[in-house]
């Protein structure tokens, strides 16, 4: 299932957090060009300029063995099991001119990148690690080390684009791991602690608040992410990966991107939607979901009028992929869906959240205007395509 159009462009760029790939043969700097990633829609609630302090008293116990809630017991909770992975790539020097490539042996040899970002183990006893995609995509070589300084070779189980999730493999047992939350509901203004490995520096940690939920930013040539922890707690190339905690000890989010245009905006991704997307990469080393083949946009006066449509609600049908379940059931280009197993369309998010939350197989019941004709079109949800967006 697939959508194209979420609003105007309006030219913020977000850095994405691997911020550490520096091109060069065996070159190993603590960071380098940051991925541009761009915000789709109308902004929100915007994180303020600067951190919040902390109310010592209230917030921060002083001393080892500090209450339950303080910072200084999160990190001690957490920090154990947030590690540094350093990655190689390689790829062909696209910055050289290719009638001087020859000169530079270019031919045959791709050059090694490096990067690094961060993770967390999630399983003591299996070595699971949780990170972003971008964080070890393409990566040849992928090194993990833990606070404690013992590095292994990790292996990498699944990567999910999409989600920009993935799952790599330490061959040790008896690790800490971190509990990541259940996913109930955070309060605007919750206390929250990052802790990552931004240019290198080993288990940093930064202290903010949750700015916002429900966020959604669309990187530039990649899938939209949703559902996104906005904070303000400081968070730098190389934090991609690593967790964003409760006062309770627990992980609420994946630290993933941030505005760099701006100071204090940072997204996390949800630790409950994580953990189902890590439960399928474990089991199956990809993540499947319904799809029935369509792109399609929100409804506009320029859309009615040029489809004969009766209504101003509801997401019009752009393109219908071959073969798709779509396409088997009959659905055209320009048909207006209004309602899916009889739940109102408004939005481009109803009909996506309906479809996501079926299985593959699944029958969906949609109702469609083709002009001013209203029809139903009933269809079985089939297996998203690896590589769509």
């Amino acid at each position: 299932m697939l959508h194209s159009e979420r609003g105007s462009a309006l030219g913020y760029f977000l850095a994405a957090l691997l911020g550490v790939i520096v091109g060069g043969v065996l070159i190993s700097l603590p960071h380098g060009p940051l991925a541009t990633l761009i915000r789709r829609g109308a902004p929100a609630v915007v994180a303020p300029n600067t951190e919040p302090a902390v109310t010592p008293t209230a917030q921060v116990g002083g001393q080892p063995g500090a209450p339950a809630g303080s910072i200084t017991e999160t990190v001690r909770r957490i920090g154990p099991a947030v590690v540094s992975i350093k990655t190689r790539v390689v790829s062909e020097r696209r910055d050289i001119p290719e009638v001087f490539r020859e000169f530079f042996g270019d031919e045959g040899h791709p050059m090694p990148q490096e990067g690094q970002g961060s993770g967390m183990i999630i399983s003591a006893e299996k070595g699971y690690v949780l990170t972003n995609t971008h964080v070890v995509k393409d990566a040849r070589i992928i090194k993990v080390t833990l606070p404690d300084k013992r590095t292994f070779d990790g292996k990498l189980v699944g990567a999910d684009t999409q989600s920009d999730l993935a799952v790599v493999r330490i061959p040790a047992q008896n690790l800490p791991e971190v509990r990541l939350a259940a996913g109930a509901p955070l309060s605007i203004g919750s206390w929250v602690v990052a802790i990552g490995n931004p240019f290198g520096y080993a288990n940093t940690v930064t202290v903010g608040v949750v700015s916002a939920t429900e966020r959604e930013i669309q990187p530039q040539g990649g899938p939209a992410l949703e559902r996104l922890i906005q904070t303000d707690a400081a968070i730098n190339p190389g934090n991609s990966g690593g967790p964003l905690c409760n006062l309770d000890g627990e992980v609420i989010g994946i630290n993933t991107a941030i505005l760099s245009v701006a100071q204090g905006i940072g997204f996390a991704i949800s630790s409950g939607h994580a953990r189902g997307i890590a439960d399928q990469l474990i089991e199956q080393g990809k993540v499947v979901r319904p799809w029935i083949g369509i792109e399609y946009r929100q409804v506009t006066p320029e859309l009615r009028e040029y489809f004969g449509l009766p209504m101003d609600e509801g997401v019009v049908v752009q393109q219908v992929m071959s073969g798709s379940p779509a396409a088997r059931a009959g659905l055209q280009r320009g048909d207006l869906i209004v309602e899916i197993d009889r739940a109102p369309v408004k939005e481009l998010t109803d009909l996506r959240n309906v479809i996501l939350k079926r299985k593959v197989g699944d029958s969906i019941s949609l109702l469609i205007y083709r002009g001013r004709e209203q029809k139903v079109i009933k269809l079985h949800t089939a297996e998203m395509p690896q590589g769509i967006q």
